[in-house]
């Protein structure tokens, strides 16, 4: 299979299924691939968690003003 179609196909897999792939290789998916699509997942949750904005309403907002 085309490595780019394995690659795409991993971005819809859970990422408990992700670290099996990692943890017993079985030939389908490429270990790195796997680790790649692991990471990408870690930065993507990372940058979501810094631009997250704060749970506050609009009167908590204008009292602090």
């Amino acid at each position: 299979m085309n490595i780019i179609k394995i690659q795409d196909q991993l971005k819809g897999v859970p990422d408990n299924t992700l670290v099996g792939y990692v943890q017993n290789p079985s030939g389908q998916v490429p270990t790195y691939l796997a680790l790649a699509e692991l990471q990408r997942r870690k930065d993507m949750r990372a940058k979501y968690q810094a631009n997250k904005p704060e749970d506050k309403t609009v009167a908590e907002d204008l009292v602090e003003e």
